[in-house]
């Protein structure tokens, strides 16, 4: 692999998407890949495997999947990393989240991008490539889980040597079920852009993209099957 290394964050990664998206989004980029839910959405970790392969055969429908038919997606930002994209700035609105996130600081305050918009600037970014690699280095998992009942287990004890009949022996086990995960990566985290349209000079940039965090919920269509509800790009001083 080729590349110009640099060090960067996401959101400055496909600034030259965005710009494009901005100044002339468009609304005809054919949609390609599956119409059903990837069988990869069957588990939390799966979600962000999804989110790799998207990146990877930059297929928009892949991308899509990702998320609730609800629409309720939200990508973060923090304030102090958008000075340097004020149009994007200008289209998002702020927010300062509650304190149920481990790997977030409720402190700080957020822009964040909806759903219609990140598809729009995935659009252009998929489009405007040649190549797109999103590397994941998983450093840290947070798993929130509730109560559901208490199960009676038996099996049989079969440690006997002798002829004495085989007992049953059983115990209380407590049953919980997942609500969320959260994911956060390390600074080694990577992107990986080819494109002689964006980047005219060098061609391809591997970028490192700090810190992410991906909350990762059950899908409110079907409990079977998971969804990336939100994305955090972490402040430069995490």
């Amino acid at each position: 692999m080729n590349a110009h290394l640099v060090k960067s964050r996401l959101l400055l990664a496909i600034a030259a998407a965005t710009i494009l998206w901005i100044s002339c989004n468009n609304p005809f980029f054919p949609e390609t890949g599956l119409n059903n839910a990837s069988p990869l959405r069957t588990s939390p970790r799966g979600v962000l495997d999804l989110l790799e392969k998207a990146y990877e055969t930059r297929r928009l429908q892949l991308f899509r999947d990702l998320f609730s038919s609800r629409k309720d997606f939200r990508y973060y930002v923090p304030r102090n990393n958008l000075q340097n994209l004020n149009k994007l700035s200008a289209r998002s609105a702020v927010e300062v989240l509650d304190s149920g996130f481990v790997f977030i600081d409720s402190l700080n305050s957020y822009n964040y991008i909806t759903y219609s918009d990140e598809i729009s600037i995935h659009k252009n970014l998929f489009e405007n490539v040649e190549e797109l690699y999103l590397l994941l280095d998983i450093s840290d998992v947070s798993v929130k889980d509730t109560f559901v009942r208490i199960d009676t287990v038996c099996r049989y004890d079969t440690t006997s040597a002798d002829s004495s009949p085989i007992d049953m022996l059983c115990e209380e086990v407590l049953i919980h079920d997942t609500l969320s995960v959260e994911y956060k990566t390390s600074e080694t985290s990577a992107l990986y852009i080819k494109s002689d349209r964006i980047f005219s000079l060098f061609g391809s940039y591997v970028i490192g993209i700090g810190p992410q965090v991906f909350y990762v919920v059950r899908d409110p269509d079907n409990p079977a099957l998971w969804v990336l509800d939100k994305w955090f790009e972490l402040p430069d001083f995490l």
